[in-house]
């Protein structure tokens, strides 16, 4: 074969070798690549650890529901447990304000039956001198107590000369103490009540009138303070009885004396010292 042939087929062949070789290096690049583009295999998941926490399967939402609803529950009962105690408070406020209103009622009852006027009447320990004996009944059984001990430390009965007054018995009695000289402003407790009967007594005698024109006076201003619900004496409230004194003993008026102690509420006025000698009880 000439030599120049030979020649051309060597430039061919390797020609053809480098295009192959060419192809073989480019479906080996294209093979890389297509590896290349496929995903990576998912890693496997870590085992859980102390400072790793588990894989989230739901089911501590279910706890965490479950532990928030019995939480819920007991908040609820919590709820009911207060409302029932502020029922049963209000419940025991109610009745404590019901039975001090009870007491506020059976007080006020009590004290209106105990204003009550009643008549004394005479006893075995009880002499009844004076024209009408009227009281409360609180000043009744208290006048009663005292007689009982002052009977049962002398056997004596205790006698009552004086009694209620009306306005005009108590004008008539103020006019005869004035008469015979006594000083009433030093005599009684309530200096601004007496003061105006007293100038009316006064005005009627400068007027020369006579003792029915000026106690009718008299009573006119005691009637005027009772509707004011003032009271120059208790005989005027049926809170008040005058005793006998001159025929007591020594030993008896320490009894009487000892049995007015013995009895809280009420007070002894010594009037031995007037014209009509005796004691005064304000019951």
């Amino acid at each position: 074969m000439p030599t120049l042939v030979k020649r051309s087929l060597s430039l061919r062949w390797l020609a053809t070798l480098g295009l192959l070789a060419s192809l073989g290096l480019a479906s080996s690049a294209d093979a890389r690549v297509a590896e290349d583009d496929d995903p990576p295999p998912a890693p496997k998941p870590a085992a859980p650890t102390n400072d790793t926490p588990a894989a989230d399967t739901g089911d501590d939402d279910d706890i965490v529901d479950a532990q928030a609803s019995d939480d819920d529950d007991d908040d609820d009962d919590d709820d009911d447990d207060d409302a029932a105690k502020d029922d049963e408070k209000a419940g025991g406020d109610g009745k404590t304000a019901d039975a001090d209103a009870g007491k506020s009622d059976k007080t006020a009852e009590d004290e209106e039956e105990a204003r009550k006027i009643v008549r004394v009447r005479a006893s075995s320990h009880l002499k009844l001198v004076a024209r009408s004996v009227k009281l409360t009944k609180r000043s009744a059984e208290r006048l009663e107590r005292i007689a009982e001990r002052y009977h049962a430390a002398t056997g004596k009965k205790l006698i009552i000369t004086g009694g209620d007054r009306t306005p005009m018995v108590q004008a008539g009695l103020l006019y005869d103490k004035l008469a015979r000289g006594e000083n009433l402003l030093s005599l009684y407790l309530h200096v601004h009540l007496i003061k105006p009967i007293v100038a009316a007594y006064e005005k009627g005698k400068a007027a020369k009138l006579k003792r029915s024109r000026i106690v009718g006076s008299m009573a006119q201003v005691i009637e005027g303070q009772v509707k004011k619900e003032q009271y120059v004496s208790r005989h005027l409230q049926n809170t008040a009885v005058d005793v006998r004194s001159r025929s007591m003993s020594a030993e008896q008026l320490t009894a009487f004396q000892e049995a007015v102690a013995a009895e809280e509420g009420v007070k002894l006025v010594d009037e031995r010292a007037g014209a009509l000698p005796h004691f005064h009880l304000s019951l």
